[in-house]
């Protein structure tokens, strides 16, 4: 069974699950001198999640991406639940 994401036909990357995503700072082995440490920022990006938009998208496209989207993560966190229940 697909995942809710591919359901839609949205894709979407977990920075931190990706060895080859461009935009994640510790695949950028050509700044001189290595790449930094930086760890908080590292921490942020293993949960940071990337779906990439190309520019030619519409407003129609990216009502339907923001839609999936939001209905993928209601989906996986379920039911809101009060404090204590």
């Amino acid at each position: 069974m697909p995942t809710p994401r591919r359901r839609a036909g949205v894709g979407v990357q977990v920075f931190g699950l990706s060895a080859d995503n461009a935009r994640a700072f510790w695949n950028w082995r050509f700044l001189p001198g290595g790449v930094p440490e930086l760890p908080r920022t590292r921490g942020m990006l293993m949960r940071a999640c990337d779906t990439r938009l190309p520019a030619r998208l519409g407003r129609e496209d990216l009502d339907f991406i923001a839609a999936a989207l939001v209905g993928a993560a209601a989906e996986v966190m379920g039911e809101a639940r009060a404090y204590g229940t």
